[in-house]
Parts: structure tokens; C-alpha cells; sequence
């Protein structure tokens, strides 16, 4: 049984990356028949490929179990998972913790690639 599975797990990622191996040709040729400058392709597959990256590590970050658990658990487990993150910023490190809790539940997961501007001042 156990063999099964492990061979089963394997045949997934192949197909995922087989997918994805797939897409990315794709992407290419849409870039390169609409003359999309090399620097911005470039930029592109790298971003297509850490999402890839980040999503096959995570296991596409699969949430469904936390429906099943009690809500102080979930609690307690979304404030594990984000308040660290959060309170990197300084911004965050002088807000109460029963506000950084809230945050936490709210918080998803987003991927961005390296050097990707996610903020502007003054916005």
C-alpha cells in the first residue's frame, strides 16, 4: 500500500511538471510572436517559475483542514503561520497582540516574485 502511494505521489509531481512544462511553452511562443522585449520575458518566466516552485513545495498550500478544526485552533495555528511575519514590520510590532490575532485570521498567503514591487509610498 505504501508503495502504491509513493508511486502514486510521484506520477502527480511528473504530471505537474509535465503541465507545467507544457504551459511555459506556451508562454513563450504568445511572448515571442508578440515581439515581448527578452528583459520582460525573462521576468516573466522567472516569476511563472517561483510561483511553480512555491506551489509544488506547499502543496499548493492546501487550507481545506482548517474548516475542520475548532475555531480556537484555527486561531491559535493562523497565528503561528502569520504573526511572525507580520510583526517584522515595525508598523506591526506596536499594534496590540489581540489585533495582530485578528490580522492573523485574516491574512492569505501571496506570492510574489523576487524584486516585484508590492507597494508604493503614498498609496
Amino acid at each position: 500500500i505504501i508503495l502504491g502511494e509513493v508511486l502514486l505521489a510521484l506520477t502527480r509531481q511528473r504530471e505537474q511538471t509535465l503541465s507545467f512544462d507544457e504551459k511555459m511553452g506556451n508562454v513563450h511562443n504568445f511572448m515571442s510572436m508578440r515581439l515581448v522585449p527578452l528583459e520582460l520575458q525573462a521576468k516573466i518566466r522567472r516569476y511563472l517559475e517561483h510561483t511553480f516552485d512555491v506551489q509544488h513545495s506547499l502543496a499548493q498550500d492546501n487550507r481545506e483542514f482548517l474548516e475542520s478544526l475548532s475555531p480556537w485552533l484555527r486561531v491559535e495555528l493562523l497565528e503561528f503561520l502569520h504573526c511572525n511575519i507580520l510583526t517584522q514590520h515595525k508598523f506591526f510590532r506596536i499594534i496590540p497582540q489581540q489585533a495582530i490575532r485578528h490580522l492573523c485570521m485574516e491574512a492569505q498567503p501571496v506570492l510574489y516574485a523576487p524584486g516585484d514591487l508590492v507597494t508604493e509610498r503614498g498609496h
